[in-house]
């Protein structure tokens, strides 16, 4: 039986917490891929718009705001959820920082990277 219970369970579930780091940040990618394609494709596909003499131009839909609009959110959000990851890491990686705050860095990582990447 260990003398302290409670750091002996907090030293066997500490890779829990790089876990849900390491998990979080693949939104970063996600986020990135996703943006990508849906700008790649809306620069590609075009519809048929008439000019006011009846002519019909062929317009890509990122010509619409509809359409640029959320693009360009996602990749704003993506150079956020970037850098943020990269100070939370430096942060997270402090051999002086104890236990319980790496714990709340982690969340914290967490439930920001999570919801940036449901809102994009």
């Amino acid at each position: 039986m260990p003398v302290d219970p409670r750091s002996s369970f907090e030293t066997c579930i500490q890779r829990v917490h790089i876990g849900s780091i390491s998990l979080s940040l693949s939104a970063i990618s996600a986020v990135s891929l996703c943006a990508y394609i849906a700008a790649k494709y809306s620069m590609e596909r075009t519809v048929t718009m008439y000019s006011n003499s009846g002519k019909a131009i062929a317009t890509p839909i990122w010509a619409f705001r509809t359409q640029k609009i959320p693009i360009l959110t996602s990749f704003a959000r993506h150079a956020v959820m970037k850098a943020f990851a990269k100070e939370a890491i430096s942060l997270f990686t402090n051999p002086s920082l104890d236990p319980r705050a790496q714990f709340g860095v982690a969340c914290v990582v967490k439930a920001f990277l999570v919801q940036q990447f449901q809102d994009s």
